[in-house]
């Protein structure tokens, strides 16, 4: 179920179930529910009706300096988590192919969310301009992310 009042604006054409499934056969990943539902209605976009200012994030319970910018659509457009993957995880092996990159900030940094068992669907923020790519936890959920609900505590 989408997260109460989360809308997004300048979105990619509809996907259906079945491109989710040929999506998570493709590369061999379990997607997230949180994460699919945002797809099937949205395909990415951006936070409809939100400031700068409140697309801020908490990394470690901190305000962060960096925001949300963009979400990754499957299939279509020009941002897609297809060619962040493609990029980011077989050209540059800078993510490793259990994080999906889903999202980035105003400064082209990663966001990605876990499909690994043990942190399954947390999410983390990879700065990609430090040199060596550096991860940190952002919230314990898709719906910690968007809502800001999050005291960035890994649980």
């Amino acid at each position: 179920m989408i997260m109460k009042n989360l809308k997004f604006e300048i979105s990619e054409q509809k996907l259906t179930h079945e491109e989710i499934k040929e999506f998570e056969k493709e590369f061999k990943v379990k997607l997230p529910d949180s994460l699919v539902d945002i797809l099937l209605s949205y395909n990415g976009g951006v936070l409809a009706g939100k400031t700068m200012d409140e697309k801020i994030v908490y990394i470690n319970g901190v305000k962060s300096a960096y925001s949300f910018s963009t979400l990754y659509s499957i299939k279509y457009g020009v941002n897609t988590i297809d060619d962040a993957i493609d990029t980011l995880q077989i050209t540059e092996q800078h993510i490793p192919k259990e994080e999906i990159p889903f999202a980035d900030d105003q400064g082209g940094n990663q966001y990605t969310i876990s499909t690994r068992e043990e942190d399954y669907g947390k999410i983390y923020l990879w700065y990609m301009d430090v040199g060596e790519p550096e991860r940190v936890f952002v919230a314990n959920s898709l719906e910690e992310f968007f809502t800001g609900k999050s005291e960035g505590k890994e649980e």
